[in-house]
């Protein structure tokens, strides 16, 4: 069972400068955690798995795209425990342990810059994730 909060999650990136985003590839300096918790997993539980979707930036289409109307140049780029990119669309390395009975799985989001040059705004992006038991 996903954990109610869990359900929805709003990461906030907070507020980061453009100056952070003098090439291609760079990355904010600020890396939001979040979690994902599973419960009531069982004796049977032997790891769980997560796939993020959603559309991805035109330019690098690992990375989340940005909502219309905000910043422009960047994209949200997911990051797993060890801080590794998750590319949209494939699945996590597993997590948790064989016959736990609740999983707190860790993530990160960072923008990271995909055209030059990056503009000021908002950011506003979507995605959702699917679990996959083992």
């Amino acid at each position: 069972t996903i954990a109610t909060e869990s359900e929805n999650i709003t990461i906030p990136l907070g507020n980061i400068s453009t100056r952070q985003f003098l090439r291609t590839g760079a990355v904010s300096q600020i890396k939001t955690p979040f979690r994902i918790k599973l419960e009531e997993c069982g004796p049977t539980f032997k790891g769980a798995t997560i796939t993020f979707t959603g559309e991805g930036d035109e330019y690098d289409g690992r990375y989340l795209k940005t909502d219309e109307g905000g910043a422009s140049g960047v994209a949200i780029s997911l990051l797993d425990r060890t801080g590794s990119v998750i590319p949209l669309d494939h699945p996590t390395a597993a997590y948790g342990l064989t016959g736990e009975n609740s999983v707190d799985m860790l993530f990160y989001a960072r923008l990271i810059a995909t055209q030059l040059p990056v503009t000021p705004g908002n950011v506003t992006a979507t995605a959702t994730y699917t679990v996959e038991y083992r």
